[in-house]
């Protein structure tokens, strides 16, 4: 997912403020990071897909 690797270059470049809890970036590395877990693991995710392409 694109956002997952942008923002993680992001916290990579800010280093240890990237997680200060007041830091926008620490805001939209919980945010892009949620949007995963709540589209299932992505091991679930491949086996839906998966099963949708045999179909």
């Amino acid at each position: 997912m694109a956002a997952n690797r942008i923002v993680d270059e992001a916290v990579q470049l800010f280093g240890g403020a990237g997680f200060v809890e007041e830091a926008p970036i620490a805001r939209h590395y919980r945010d892009a990071r949620i949007l995963r877990i709540g589209g299932g693991a992505d091991e679930v995710q491949l086996e839906i897909l998966a099963k949708a392409m045999a179909s």
